[in-house]
């Protein structure tokens, strides 16, 4: 009976350190799964944030561009509209006036038809800065429940290896009552010996020792090398002896 005792504590004490054991492997993989996936969608985040500081820069350059040309489209047309002035009658100048403003309507009219678009354009990056200001919100949500799950894995682990470690402590304490029971005295001739209990010793040591699965083996006896099974009384004697 103490013998089943020890195996089937032993058994259920392996079973439950390799359940746990895995248990901690994949919430391990799992953390470092959702690691690699927040990284990853960092990076997207702050590719989205370079795309769209390339754009305002790209935007910022062509208008400072239009507004060059424009200045010098003026500036142009009033250094004609003076020489036309000097060298050129009534009807000549009102005839560039006219030119020079058509020239305004048309820079006026071709720099308001983008104006809808560039508005539409800054609502849309509007919309894009706040997404990713979202989603940067959800990203660290996402570290932080990543980190407790984390702490909460460590201290389930600190728990299980406290008791893995009471159990190996109960282990060793019932066997070394198994080797106290053997050590004791040899019963004198008068005592019997109860076969049983030699058999049960002998098969809880030799398990303990070897495993369950050596209970068959050859060994040296009287009569020569034979296959002795540990719940023989010859060999449980034998092991007592050498005891």
């Amino acid at each position: 009976m103490l013998r089943k005792k020890v195996e089937l504590k032993h058994v259920k004490g392996r079973q439950e350190r390799e359940d746990e054991e895995e248990r901690i492997k994949r919430s391990q993989d799992e953390v470092e799964e959702r690691k690699k996936k927040a990284g990853q969608k960092k990076a997207k985040t702050d590719a989205k944030f370079d795309r769209l500081e390339q754009l305002i820069i790209t935007q910022q350059q062509a208008q400072l561009a239009k507004d060059e040309t424009k200045r010098q489209i003026e500036a142009e047309a009033a250094m004609r509209a003076v020489a036309a002035r000097k060298c050129a009658g009534g009807d000549k100048l009102a005839r560039l006036e006219k030119l020079i403003l058509k020239q305004k309507n048309d820079q006026l009219r071709r720099e308001s038809e983008p104006a809808a678009t560039q508005a539409a354009e800054r609502e849309a990056n509007d919309a894009m800065s706040r997404r990713i200001a979202k989603e940067k919100e959800a990203a660290a949500e996402m570290v932080r429940r990543l980190k407790e799950a984390a702490h909460r894995a460590r201290e389930e682990a600190k728990k299980q290896a406290a008791r893995q470690v009471r159990e190996e402590r109960e282990l060793r304490m019932k066997a070394e009552e198994v080797a106290l029971a053997l050590q004791q005295p040899a019963p004198s001739d008068s005592e019997s010996v109860n076969t049983d209990d030699l058999r049960s010793a002998t098969s809880t040591l030799v398990n303990m020792i070897y495993g369950e699965d050596q209970e068959i083996r050859w060994y040296q006896t009287a009569n020569g090398p034979k296959r002795v099974d540990i719940r023989d009384d010859y060999f449980a004697r034998k092991i007592l002896e050498k005891i």
